[in-house]
């Protein structure tokens, strides 16, 4: 999976979501869009006075709001995928939350057309993708808080852009509002943001595994799940090479497409060069399926034992 996560999506198709409602709190409205360049107020990073004056910029909310994407995500993805190994689903989950997506979802919400910066940054900051991304997790923040602070929040006034209201629970007393029914707040507005691209990144990468499944078949090995029985095989060849020629076998690497690696393994031996490919998603895993297919060729023992390992696991479970 870690080639997989290692691929980039592609630009997201055009979908037709709703945007993030409004944020009624107008301290929160403004803190969401402003860059701290807009202030330029000396900031100390490492402060731990509880007395420090926040800028009233965006990094506490992106910081924030950071997290509680993330729980919206996991939750979003658990509900899609309930039997998605948790492996994969953290390898989703990256891609639904990295920068270069969420950029082009606050380019497509037209957050940037509000942000706040210093006049000679303003052009700069809005084309680039890391603060692109930052003010959408900063909006995420202030519609949290803006269902927490406000009598009436956003999302429960009138905008064509957003969900109506009417989708919405009944709005409870400003009193007895907690952090959980902020979080189902946002959450109404997230899932129909999220669910398509969460969908749309979930095909490309199963796509993207297939194309690698085939690439290791056309490596040599029938079995993707082959593998396992190579285990060790690159430490026992080249043991094998050291007592009997003085040196490990020759290993060649070259990158293939889909972040695959093909390795070459070579031994020569009694004046015999015998040479061996093999394809996988990592350099190791190359190494020793071509130390195994060495080891076939050379009829040695702890090779042939995995030869015959594979047949009656085959016999067993046809």
């Amino acid at each position: 999976m870690a080639s997989l996560a290692a691929i980039a999506l592609p630009a997201l198709p055009q979908f037709d979501v709703p945007s993030l409602p409004p944020i009624a709190d107008k301290a929160l409205r403004l803190s969401a869009t402003t860059h701290s360049s807009y202030h330029q107020t000396p900031r100390n990073a490492q402060s731990l006075d509880l007395d420090y004056q926040l800028p009233e910029d965006y990094e506490k909310l992106e910081h924030i709001g950071d997290s509680v994407l993330g729980t919206l995500v996991t939750l979003l993805l658990q509900d899609l995928y309930p039997n998605l190994p948790a492996g994969s689903t953290t390898m989703l989950k990256a891609h639904l939350v990295k920068n270069e997506t969420l950029a082009q979802i606050s380019v497509r919400q037209d957050l940037m057309s509000q942000l706040r910066a210093a006049p000679s940054a303003v052009y700069t900051v809005r084309g680039q993708i890391k603060a692109q991304a930052s003010v959408f997790e900063a909006h995420i923040a202030a519609v949290f808080f803006d269902f927490l602070r406000s009598p009436t929040p956003g999302g429960y006034m009138d905008d064509k852009r957003a969900l109506p209201s009417t989708q919405l629970p009944p709005l409870p007393d400003m009193r007895l509002r907690t952090n959980g029914q902020a979080l189902d707040y946002v959450g109404h507005f997230f899932r129909p943001i999220f669910t398509p691209i969460a969908e749309f990144a979930y095909a490309f990468m199963a796509t993207k595994a297939e194309e690698l499944r085939n690439t290791q078949h056309d490596g040599g090995v029938d079995e993707p799940d082959f593998d396992g029985l190579t285990s060790g095989a690159a430490a026992s060849l080249n043991t094998f090479c050291m007592r009997t020629v003085g040196r490990i076998p020759e290993y060649n690497y070259i990158p293939l497409d889909v972040n695959a690696w093909e390795c070459e393994c070579v031994v020569v031996l009694k004046g015999a060069r015998y040479v061996t490919t093999a394809v996988r998603s990592s350099k190791k895993a190359a190494m020793g399926v071509a130390a195994w297919k060495i080891g076939k060729l050379l009829n040695l023992d702890w090779a042939e034992r995995g030869a015959r390992k594979r047949v009656r696991e085959a016999v067993a479970d046809p």
